[in-house]
Protein backbone atom coordinates (compact mmCIF):
# COMPACT_ATOMS: atom_id res chain seq x y z
CA UNK A 1 0.00 0.00 0.00
CA UNK A 2 1.53 3.05 -0.78
CA UNK A 3 1.96 6.21 1.68
CA UNK A 4 2.03 9.99 2.02
CA UNK A 5 5.32 9.37 1.73
CA UNK A 6 5.58 7.45 -1.07
CA UNK A 7 3.52 10.31 -3.35
CA UNK A 8 6.21 12.82 -1.46
CA UNK A 9 8.79 11.20 -3.17
CA UNK A 10 7.33 10.50 -6.31
CA UNK A 11 5.96 14.46 -6.26
CA UNK A 12 9.76 15.38 -5.98
CA UNK A 13 10.29 13.51 -8.99
CA UNK A 14 14.17 11.68 -7.89
CA UNK A 15 14.93 15.12 -7.16
CA UNK A 16 16.26 14.57 -3.69
CA UNK A 17 18.51 12.00 -1.45
CA UNK A 18 17.78 10.51 1.48
CA UNK A 19 19.62 12.26 4.88
CA UNK A 20 22.03 9.68 5.81
CA UNK A 21 21.02 7.13 8.85
CA UNK A 22 23.45 8.62 11.15
CA UNK A 23 22.37 11.76 10.17
CA UNK A 24 19.07 11.30 10.09
CA UNK A 25 18.91 9.95 13.87
CA UNK A 26 20.83 12.69 15.03
CA UNK A 27 18.81 15.73 13.07
CA UNK A 28 16.10 16.13 15.90
CA UNK A 29 19.01 16.58 18.48
CA UNK A 30 20.34 19.44 16.45
CA UNK A 31 17.30 21.08 15.87
CA UNK A 32 16.41 21.05 19.85
CA UNK A 33 19.97 22.53 20.29
CA UNK A 34 19.23 24.69 17.95
CA UNK A 35 15.87 26.32 18.25
CA UNK A 36 14.06 25.82 21.65
CA UNK A 37 10.99 23.41 21.76
CA UNK A 38 7.43 23.12 23.64
CA UNK A 39 6.29 20.58 25.55
CA UNK A 40 4.88 19.06 22.41
CA UNK A 41 7.96 18.80 20.14
CA UNK A 42 6.93 22.18 18.42
CA UNK A 43 9.34 24.89 17.87
CA UNK A 44 8.43 27.59 20.73
CA UNK A 45 8.70 30.76 18.21
CA UNK A 46 8.10 32.92 21.11
CA UNK A 47 11.80 32.52 22.08
CA UNK A 48 13.08 32.80 19.00
CA UNK A 49 14.74 36.39 18.39
CA UNK A 50 14.57 36.13 14.44
CA UNK A 51 12.17 35.15 12.98
CA UNK A 52 8.13 35.96 10.58
CA UNK A 53 5.58 34.85 8.93
CA UNK A 54 5.25 33.40 5.47
CA UNK A 55 2.04 34.32 3.87
CA UNK A 56 3.06 33.11 0.21
CA UNK A 57 6.19 31.13 -1.47
CA UNK A 58 7.71 34.32 -2.97
CA UNK A 59 8.22 34.77 0.75
CA UNK A 60 11.05 32.12 1.21
CA UNK A 61 12.43 33.05 -2.12
CA UNK A 62 12.98 36.45 -1.45
CA UNK A 63 15.43 35.25 1.19
CA UNK A 64 16.83 31.59 -0.51
CA UNK A 65 17.86 31.33 -3.83
CA UNK A 66 15.70 28.02 -5.15
CA UNK A 67 18.88 26.13 -5.70
CA UNK A 68 19.87 26.11 -1.70
CA UNK A 69 19.93 22.93 -0.42
CA UNK A 70 17.65 21.97 2.32
CA UNK A 71 16.37 19.00 4.38
CA UNK A 72 12.98 18.57 4.92
CA UNK A 73 11.02 15.93 8.13
CA UNK A 74 7.79 15.85 9.78
CA UNK A 75 6.83 15.64 13.10
CA UNK A 76 5.72 12.00 13.13
CA UNK A 77 9.88 10.95 12.88
CA UNK A 78 8.45 8.34 11.42
CA UNK A 79 9.56 8.81 8.04
CA UNK A 80 13.48 9.31 6.96
CA UNK A 81 14.35 13.26 6.34
CA UNK A 82 15.40 14.03 2.44
CA UNK A 83 17.51 16.47 0.73
CA UNK A 84 16.45 18.44 -1.84
CA UNK A 85 16.27 21.79 -3.32
CA UNK A 86 14.02 24.53 -2.00
CA UNK A 87 12.64 24.61 -6.28
CA UNK A 88 11.99 20.84 -5.61
CA UNK A 89 10.23 21.44 -2.28
CA UNK A 90 8.13 24.19 -3.38
CA UNK A 91 7.16 22.39 -6.94
CA UNK A 92 6.00 19.20 -4.79
CA UNK A 93 4.58 21.48 -1.35
CA UNK A 94 1.38 20.30 -1.52
CA UNK A 95 2.49 16.45 -1.58
CA UNK A 96 5.57 17.23 0.62
CA UNK A 97 3.56 18.91 3.58
CA UNK A 98 0.85 16.26 3.63
CA UNK A 99 2.95 13.92 4.78
CA UNK A 100 2.50 14.49 8.41
CA UNK A 101 0.56 17.31 10.57
CA UNK A 102 3.85 19.30 10.55
CA UNK A 103 6.18 19.65 7.99
CA UNK A 104 9.97 21.25 9.00
CA UNK A 105 12.35 22.54 6.08
CA UNK A 106 15.83 23.57 7.87
CA UNK A 107 18.76 25.15 5.81
CA UNK A 108 21.21 23.90 7.49
CA UNK A 109 23.77 26.26 6.06
CA UNK A 110 21.83 29.34 7.58
CA UNK A 111 20.65 27.97 11.11
CA UNK A 112 17.21 28.24 9.71
CA UNK A 113 14.11 26.37 10.03
CA UNK A 114 10.85 26.70 8.20
CA UNK A 115 7.91 25.27 9.88
CA UNK A 116 4.85 24.53 8.50
CA UNK A 117 2.51 24.10 11.28
CA UNK A 118 -1.34 21.60 10.83
CA UNK A 119 -2.96 24.86 11.55
CA UNK A 120 -1.90 26.37 8.22
CA UNK A 121 0.69 28.94 10.07
CA UNK A 122 3.91 28.90 8.49
CA UNK A 123 7.19 30.70 10.49
CA UNK A 124 10.19 31.03 9.25
CA UNK A 125 13.29 31.33 11.82
CA UNK A 126 17.10 31.32 12.97
CA UNK A 127 18.49 29.51 15.74
CA UNK A 128 19.96 32.29 18.54
CA UNK A 129 22.68 30.16 19.17
CA UNK A 130 25.31 28.09 16.74
CA UNK A 131 25.42 24.20 17.79
CA UNK A 132 27.48 23.44 20.82
CA UNK A 133 29.92 20.26 19.88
Amino acid sequence: MRTLYDECLDALNGNYELLPKKEDQQLSEIIEKLFPTMLMGNIDWEKVIHKKKIIKVQDMLDVFNESELVIIFWDNGGDRALITTLKSFINALNEVTIVSFDTYVFFPQYKCLIEFYHDGTITMGYSNETIKQ
